[in-house]
């Protein structure tokens, strides 16, 4: 079952190390020094150490928020004793370990413990995924269509064969369908990505030999459910790519299934509402059935000015969860459409004064609305609209 897999404890042992200390002044920690730490590194995360329940025991680091590495992990055991009483149980700390032959041990640099802090981890996180990004030759968001596993002979490894198809491109020509394939080794600690089907994630991929498929760039950390910060954080380093992903995704039809929406005005004035009117509409040739409830829970806009950047948007989510409730679906015959709400944009985000804009509006579904658990076939996934394009204009005093 896959909450016994995520559940899963793995304890990874530690090389010996003779000293230990906290870097008590992170704000002197110099950009070129913490890339050199993160390149070191193997396995860098957030975490604290346990309280001892005996003085024998050896000390063990609980992992609160994995930043690199084995993504599976969740608490370290350290092989031999070392000193960490200058560490506090109830303060968090940053570790960066590298590998050493079959275990772990601390990076040279600063000893690979430095206090933890809100800052300082965006800079470690925003570092990590540029050196993610630029170790690979793909990254991209994709849905897992399916997965088979095969057992390699004379070998206790398995080949991992994944079907899936592209959400959005971040970086490389990642084709909109794609196999993915690499190699996990059996009952070993800390275990290779697990991947399933009906669900996306960010893939950072690197191109077979022979071209024929693609495979991960690291199996431990080349792997993510799809997560808005993490959305945030790869395009923060890919902008280009990012705004590439609207052009290559507008007006695109997704599983029979598109967005058309429409400006009430192409031309506004400051502090004047900007309207829009959109539609779901059906342009396959068979019924979908699609889940239908608090439908602005499920959409995204974004607003790109004319310098090409991208205007942070809030995300119009409520409150409350939408229930999974078979009241809550309907089925679109082929050309069937509905009318989503109107919206003004000036609710969501903050507008420049004047210029010109392009919008894009996105519905994303999470396969939990495909309402598979409740004995449904309905549509998941992510649309985007058509580009669409708006003028804001300072308001001239009339004579």
């Amino acid at each position: 079952m896959k909450w016994m897999i995520w559940s899963l404890l793995v304890v990874v042992t530690l090389g010996c190390l003779t000293e230990s200390f906290a870097q008590d002044d992170v704000w002197k920690l110099e950009q070129k020094d913490l890339e050199k730490m993160i390149i070191d590194a193997d396995l860098i995360f957030e975490g604290r150490p346990f309280a001892k329940k005996n003085p024998a025991d050896k000390p063990i680091l609980k992992v609160t928020e994995m930043m690199q590495g084995a993504q599976r992990l969740n608490k370290v055991t350290l092989a031999e004793e070392i000193s960490l009483e200058n560490l506090k149980v109830d303060s968090d700390y940053i570790f960066f370990l590298k590998k050493a032959s079959s275990n772990y041990s601390f990076i040279e640099t600063n000893k690979g413990i430095i206090n933890s802090d809100l800052f300082l981890k965006v800079r470690i996180r925003k570092a990590i995924m540029q050196k993610r990004v630029e170790s690979s030759q793909g990254v991209v968001l994709a849905e897992i269509k399916k997965v088979t596993e095969e057992n390699i002979k004379d070998s206790k490894d398995i080949q991992v064969i994944a079907e899936c198809e592209r959400v959005a491109s971040y970086k490389g020509n990642i084709p909109e369908k794609f196999s993915l394939k690499y190699r996990r080794t059996q009952d070993t600690f800390p275990s290779p990505a697990i991947i399933f089907s009906d669900l996306s994630y960010f893939f950072f991929l690197k191109k077979s030999p022979d071209g024929d498929f693609y495979t991960l760039v690291d199996v431990y950390d080349g792997a993510f459910l799809d997560r808005y910060y993490l959305r945030k954080e790869i395009s923060s380093v890919t902008q280009d790519s990012a705004l590439g992903y609207f052009v290559e995704m507008a007006g695109n039809t997704v599983n029979g299934l598109r967005v058309v929406g429409q400006a009430v005005e192409t031309t506004v004035v400051t502090n004047k509402p900007v309207k829009f009117h959109f539609l779901l509409q059906n342009v396959s040739e068979k019924d979908i059935e699609i889940y239908h409830n608090q439908v602005l829970y499920f959409t995204l806009f974004h607003v790109i000015d004319e310098e090409n950047k991208i205007i942070p948007v809030k995300y119009p989510k409520k409150n409350t969860v939408p229930p999974l409730d078979k009241r809550h679906f309907l089925e679109l015959s082929p050309g069937g459409y509905f009318v989503l709400p109107s919206i003004d944009l000036r609710n969501y985000c903050e507008l420049p004064e004047k210029g010109k804009l392009n919008v894009y509006i996105e519905f994303h579904l999470p396969w939990e609305y495909s309402g598979k658990t409740i004995g449904k076939e309905a549509w998941s996934g992510k649309v985007v609209s058509n580009k669409i394009e708006i003028e804001i204009e300072i308001e001239t005093e009339k004579e």
